[in-house]
């Protein structure tokens, strides 16, 4: 949830973040964790 009007850093981990576009109003830069679709223990 964004608490105030400006753009933000998001990070985005795990299977998900692979469903998410490149581009996304209100957002600065994406950061992806280089295994995103990955899960490790």
């Amino acid at each position: 949830m964004k608490t105030s009007s400006g753009r933000v850093n998001p990070v985005l981990v795990v299977g998900g973040s692979v469903i998410i576009a490149d581009e996304i109003s209100g957002v600065a830069q994406i950061f992806r964790d280089k295994n995103g679709p990955v899960v490790t223990q």
